[in-house]
């Protein structure tokens, strides 16, 4: 196993024992359901770290889990499966809790920017369902960018920002967690052979010449003699035929247009006069970072079509827009063009006499985002629930 947190800092080990004093409650809390603790005259469903959880946030988050668990209403939860939900609700109460504590204790702040980033790069899935967002029933990051601009809508961000303040935080803190996370290249080289390297075994070159001519043939007693002294080794494990349902992780679409918009941030700074090259170096993940972006002449066979097209859709010195490929988005700056001959030339028209061309870009990576795979879970639930009630294979036909 990787040795990947050798230096904890004090966070870490607090939140981490914070997590389990959680855990230690747990027995009671999970029981909140039952007696006189959550009696219609209880005040609160259980106490976490010193702070009392009343019987709303419980039935809230207990709601929640139900409705996303068991959303046919045809199919209600069985009475182990409420306690299991009622656990689970407790649960989650208990780790939001600790890890919110631990966040105020630590001194973890959420600023302006913080918040405006993670609105306009992270649209939460709730307003992502309203209406006022979609078109044609799917969600338009575009308007959604234009209400988040709109002055007039100011007092309605305000209260949108206080019902994800704790997201924000929880997202700050996780940085914090990771930002200690570090693994060597032999604790990989180690690891590999701990998961890989199954024996070392000497071999000795036999000259076929040196063999004797002809197998010897085993009579049909040494045959079976020899099979019931060694029945293990012709003994098959047990195998089973599964059916199976995927639900897709990739990359959506709106996960192409949140990262989008932070691409769109980045030209902007550029064309508006900050320097292209510390913005790469400090920006882009792709491994021209360090040396500011700079890719130099290459031959435009051996680049991305999309890339290329994007690239000579602005003049020599210019930038460009978001650029779409299938490593993710590009900022480009075109520095120079080069025909068939080798010779530099500034004209973009004719595509087929480009041979080269000279770029600095900065690269964005798109990658699954946490409501993305939010989504992936809920499908596969809302499947499961299907399943039970009509059969595997009616489910499976239906998705």
């Amino acid at each position: 196993m990787f040795e990947l947190l050798r230096s904890w800092i004090r966070p870490i080990i607090i939140l981490t024992l914070l997590f389990f004093v959680g855990l230690i409650i747990l027995e009671w809390g999970a029981q909140i359901s039952s007696g006189d603790r959550y009696s219609a005259n209880t005040a609160a469903a259980g106490v976490v770290n010193g702070q009392d959880i009343s019987r709303d946030r419980f039935n809230q988050v207990y709601n929640e889990l139900t409705q996303q668990q068991f959303a046919d209403p045809d199919n209600p939860p069985t009475a182990a499966q409420i306690q299991r939900l009622k656990s689970q609700a407790w649960t989650a109460i208990v780790n939001d809790i600790s890890v919110l504590q631990e966040i105020a204790k630590q001194g973890i702040e959420v600023s302006d920017q913080d918040m405006y980033y993670y609105l306009r790069y992270n649209p939460p899935a709730f307003l992502q369902r309203l209406s006022q967002f979609q078109t044609d029933g799917t969600f338009d990051y575009q308007i959604y960018l234009q209400i988040m601009a709109a002055p007039a809508n100011a007092p309605m961000w305000a209260s949108i920002e206080e019902v994800v303040f704790p997201q924000v935080q929880m997202a700050k803190m996780r940085e914090v967690v990771t930002a200690v996370a570090r693994v060597t290249r032999e604790e990989i080289r180690r690891s590999y052979l701990h998961n890989t390297e199954l024996g070392k075994f000497n071999i000795a070159l036999v000259n076929i010449k040196d063999l004797k001519d002809g197998a010897p043939t085993p009579s049909d007693q040494e045959i079976n003699e020899y099979y019931q002294s060694h029945v293990y080794r012709f003994q098959n494990e047990q195998h089973r035929n599964i059916s199976l349902v995927l639900f897709s992780k990739d990359i959506t679409e709106s996960d192409w247009m949140r990262v989008r918009g932070e691409a769109q941030e980045y030209s902007d700074m550029a064309r508006g006069g900050d320097d292209f090259g510390e913005l790469a170096a400090l920006y882009s993940e792709g491994p021209s970072a360090a040396d500011s972006g700079a890719l130099g002449y290459i031959g435009v066979s051996g680049l991305d079509t999309a890339y290329v097209n994007g690239a000579l859709q602005v003049a020599v010195g210019e930038i460009t827009g978001p650029v779409r490929s299938s490593f993710g988005w590009h900022v480009i700056k075109l520095l120079g063009i080069k025909d068939t001959s080798g010779a530099e030339i500034t004209s973009t028209e004719d595509r087929d006499a480009i041979a080269e061309i000279n770029t600095s870009h900065l690269l964005i990576k798109v990658t699954s985002s946490d409501e993305t795979l939010d989504n992936s879970e809920a499908a596969a639930r809302s499947f499961k629930n299907r399943a039970a009630k009509i059969g595997f294979a009616e489910a499976a036909g239906r998705t």
